[in-house]
């Protein structure tokens, strides 16, 4: 059964939202910073949507938290840089 374009909308939005919360609230201390559970998140999203809506829902994600997290530098940038390296994890993942 194919997907309809709302139930498609819904999914994306829903994981590019886990994303986010994986990124913006459950950060780990490391002595540099912090790390965080959203690239997880990520990967389970292209893993389980596919890689184009799995991409996108990471990128949206991350930006999101990027932007409500004060970075907001560069953000169009960071957003593509996004988008590419979440494409290829799919396409890694594919192969």
């Amino acid at each position: 059964m194919k997907d309809s374009s709302i139930g498609s909308l819904t999914k994306t939005a829903m994981m590019a939202a886990i994303v986010f919360v994986g990124i913006y609230l459950i950060k780990v201390p490391v002595p540099n910073g912090y790390t965080h559970l959203g690239d997880c998140f990520i990967f389970l999203g292209v893993l389980l949507l596919g890689t184009k809506r799995g991409a996108l829902a990471g990128a949206i994600g991350a930006a999101a938290s990027d932007v409500l997290g004060a970075i907001c530098t560069g953000q169009f940038r960071r957003f593509l840089s996004n988008i590419s390296w979440h494409l290829s994890w799919g396409c890694l993942w594919k192969n």
